[in-house]
């Protein structure tokens, strides 16, 4: 809604042609399918797409790549684009910046850099240090921030942004209109008409209009520098066609393992998981600053729970037998019945969220025709989609259990001295433990009714033919 408002802005100044802009709004977290067909709803008749993304978390391979983070929006979103400018032939652009925020969760940057960027990739561009002025007191967030990336990061998630604007930026969100560039302008205005997240891009770009325009802020580099301006790169998105074998990154990945004809999350996840299995590959480390590594090291500690858990009941598990997703699928959707009608503790979920139906009622105020949130809604985000991950790894791995734990451990940061499982994480986890223990336990089962069957069927066909060799017929 914001946005949209902006839009309206924009519109009413001129600075847009009337007719120009046609806005919809559309919120995640519906079932898979459902979700798929309204972004192929909005595309069609489209001459041209232009797919926005700030970091490069889309460019995790989804089979090989090792560190996961919140991947699911942008693979789901990126095929459907292209399947739709495949179908079409129409163009399909990628407007990115801002790659700095995605590195440190393990991203190869020099391999983005060779493939994609050409070797102009932007990293380590905003960890500058900074000094507040002496006596300085901060109240609009927690705590000091102590590099341009860390100050980004605390007024994107400042719980009163005109409070933060003035007191970290020494400039008043009101005054939108005098800063030059939609993008920052946006930022501004935003935090004027709301306390909505705003991107750590955004505002790394306010920031530098700002001292372009000579701007004071109430802080300085440590070090004789300057802050370099966020790189922006608009490139065209090759289709596997003009590609040789068709290897076009992330797209091969993500259909070679089935994930683009998924029909609802525990499909999708479940063909990822089994995709997955003994195909990643370590091209790189977590970095030492990571600012993600207690999330990391959190998701680690559940999955190796999950899978002990697991293997203590079930001892001959096995996550995809006969390279099947089944049982993976199955496990999934006892979890997401469990997840159907559970009650969340306070603080779990954003404010004032407590189930799924609070979340249905925030989603239809901006959305109305918001739908059914999906039970597994929570499982694709980055502090989640490890638990399940890791999980998978270390009750596939032929070395066992803990010999997969310390590999993964070997990929991360040393562990921070505050590692926080929230009661929302550790009942996902639970809920996993709980359907993948039931999926292989049924599968026993089954496979043992249907054995009893073909028994019982072999002893009637041989009673059958006793009785027709006594008759005469044989």
């Amino acid at each position: 809604p914001i946005m949209a408002r902006y839009v309206d802005q924009l519109l009413a100044a001129g600075k847009l042609a009337e007719g120009s802009v046609k806005f919809h709004l559309m919120k995640y977290g519906e079932e898979h399918n459902v979700l798929m067909a309204r972004i192929a709803g909005h595309l069609e008749g489209k001459h041209l797409i232009v797919q926005c993304e700030q970091g490069v978390d889309m460019f995790v391979e989804p089979i090989t790549g090792e560190w996961l983070q919140d991947n699911y929006e942008d693979h789901a979103v990126h095929n459907a684009c292209m399947e739709y400018a495949e179908r079409a032939r129409v163009p399909s652009f990628l407007l990115q910046t801002n790659a700095d925020l995605d590195v440190s969760r393990g991203i190869d940057g020099e391999e983005l850099a060779a493939s994609i960027f050409g070797g102009k990739l932007q990293t380590e561009a905003f960890g500058l240090n900074i000094e507040f002025d002496r006596g300085f007191e901060i109240t609009a967030v927690p705590h000091q921030p102590q590099t341009v990336i860390a100050l980004a990061v605390a007024i994107g998630a400042a719980q009163d942004k005109k409070a933060a604007f003035k007191q970290l930026l020494n400039f008043d969100p009101a005054q939108y209109a005098t800063l030059s560039g939609f993008y920052a302008a946006y930022m501004a205005f935003s935090a004027d008409n709301t306390d909505a997240s705003v991107p750590v891009a955004g505002v790394l770009e306010l920031i530098t209009t700002l001292l372009d325009k000579g701007h004071t802020m109430p802080w300085h580099l440590a070090a004789e520098a300057s802050i370099p301006s966020p790189q922006w790169v608009l490139a065209r998105f090759l289709f596997p066609m003009e590609v040789q074998h068709g290897h076009v990154c992330v797209l091969r990945e993500f259909r070679q393992a089935g994930m683009h004809t998924a029909k609802t999350l525990a499909e999708y996840v479940g063909r990822w998981m089994v995709a997955r299995a003994f195909q990643r590959v370590r091209r790189n480390v977590v970095p030492q600053n990571s600012r993600f590594a207690a999330k990391f090291w959190m998701q680690l500690d559940l999955g190796k729970e999950v899978a002990e858990g697991t293997r203590a009941r079930c001892p001959d598990f096995d996550v995809c037998p006969s390279r099947a997703s089944d049982l993976l699928v199955r496990a999934l959707e006892h979890a997401a019945g469990a997840l159907k009608n559970f009650e969340f503790e306070p603080g779990d979920l954003q404010p004032p969220s407590m189930c799924r139906g609070d979340v249905e009622k925030e989603a239809r105020a901006s959305q109305h025709d918001y739908g059914e949130l999906s039970s597994l809604w929570l499982i694709t985000m980055p502090a989640f989609i490890h638990i399940i991950d890791f999980a998978c790894r270390m009750l596939e791995a032929p070395q066992g259990v803990e010999a997969e734990y310390a590999f993964i451990k070997s990929g991360l940061p040393p562990r921070p001295d505050r590692v926080r499982i929230t009661p929302a994480n550790r009942n996902i986890a639970r809920l996993l433990r709980e359907g993948l223990i039931e999926a292989w336990l049924g599968r026993e089962i089954m496979s043992k009714h249907t054995a009893r069957e073909g028994s019982q069927s072999l002893r009637l066909d041989e009673e059958s033919m006793a009785k027709r060799v006594c008759s005469g017929e044989v």
